[in-house]
């Protein structure tokens, strides 16, 4: 979109004749790509990922997900006007509340949460994450919160995972690293970490791509197997 005066000297019809092919060929892209894709039934089920339950009797080989980065993105915060026009939201209450039980969220009255939350002491052994934590913590304590948080959150989806997994399940995690002030938090060594911790093996790390926020962020995939 832009506000600058079109040049009088163009030809209009024919800008907009060049405009509707451009469209109409890229439309026809579109639908052919679509008309190929294969079909079937598909079954959508509301559960939480940090709190996966156990006794579901259909049982997967593979996930393939990019969950939230720990980077203070609000999912919520994005989407909500389209929440509230859908029905799904009423008021903001709700929409304070769904941010809180997604993994990572921080917008809305989960800031607030932040300021009280108390680890339960999951990575007290961790003395590089500990490190971490306190070095964040310095700048913002909500902040350090938030970060601790999230790992706390990831590390219950993936002690959960196996109960819907079937043998030789293959895994595999999009996920980057993030920067906090001087201060890097390597989510994709931390994935790894809790993937072995949880009993999955063969877990690898892959750089795919250098994000085009700051130079030293980037985009990885970690994949694991479950052998059951």
């Amino acid at each position: 979109m832009s506000f600058k005066k079109e040049d009088s000297s163009l030809d209009e019809k024919r800008l907009v004749q060049e405009m509707l092919k451009s469209f109409l060929s890229i439309l026809f892209e579109i639908t052919k790509g679509a008309s190929i894709n294969p079909s079937a039934n598909v079954n959508v089920m509301l559960y939480n990922s940090k709190k996966i339950p156990n006794g579901l009797e259909r049982k997967y080989s593979c996930v393939i997900t990019s969950p939230p980065y720990a980077n203070r993105i609000s999912y919520v915060r994005e989407v909500r006007p389209y929440m509230y026009w859908l029905g799904f939201f009423d008021n903001s209450k709700q929409a304070g509340d769904l941010e809180w039980d997604a993994t990572g969220g921080t917008w809305g009255s989960a800031t607030s949460r932040l300021s009280t939350w108390t680890s339960s002491g999951l990575f007290a052994s961790d003395s590089d994450f500990i490190e971490t934590i306190e070095q964040i913590n310095l700048k913002s304590p909500i902040l350090a919160n938030y970060v601790h948080r999230y790992f706390e959150d990831m590390h219950s989806h993936f002690s959960g995972l196996h109960m819907i997994l079937k043998p030789n399940a293959k895994l595999h995690y999009i996920i980057g690293n993030s920067k906090f002030y001087d201060v890097i938090v390597p989510s994709e060594e931390l994935y790894a970490n809790m993937l072995r911790e949880n009993g999955f093996t063969d877990v690898k790390i892959e750089m795919l791509r250098q994000r085009s926020s700051k130079k030293e962020l980037f985009e990885y995939l970690v994949s694991a197997t479950w052998n059951g």
